[in-house]
């Protein structure tokens, strides 16, 4: 299935702005290219929320995170929350990374390994490596 097919919009908070990568292209997050790249140096939480435009079956999140490249701008500690929208996201997954170097494949199945069905996911970065230091 095509990001077109199924995405409504993704949207990014970096320095207390909304970014929505649906509109501005630059930010490389739906060009399908690794390199092109959406980075925050906040040291709090900061989400990526991203809706889609009917309730769809995800059986795998893959977040492609590179050490050397991003340093103390790669994230660490991440919540996976889903939800219908914003008012009633749920945690579906906390976990930690440590160092990555290419793809971090994190299930989103249910408890009988079945995909989840949802309209949103909120991927929650809690920390970045060395604290989000430049």
């Amino acid at each position: 299935m095509s990001t077109d097919m199924c995405l409504m919009s993704i949207r990014v908070s970096k320095n207390n702005r909304e970014i929505d990568s649906t509109e501005d292209k630059r930010h490389g997050i739906l060009q399908n290219k690794h390199i092109a790249h959406w980075q925050s140096d906040r040291p709090r939480s900061h989400p990526v929320n991203i809706q889609f435009k009917e309730k769809i079956k995800i059986k795998d999140l893959c977040i492609f995170s590179d050490f050397k490249v991003d340093e103390s701008y790669t994230p660490q500690k991440i919540l996976i929350r889903t939800g219908i929208n914003h008012n009633n996201l749920v945690e579906l997954r906390y976990f930690k990374i440590h160092e990555p170097t290419g793809w971090v494949i994190v299930p989103t199945r249910d408890a009988r390994s079945n995909p989840i069905r949802t309209w949103m996911i909120q991927i929650a970065v809690l920390a970045n490596h060395q604290s989000g230091r430049a």
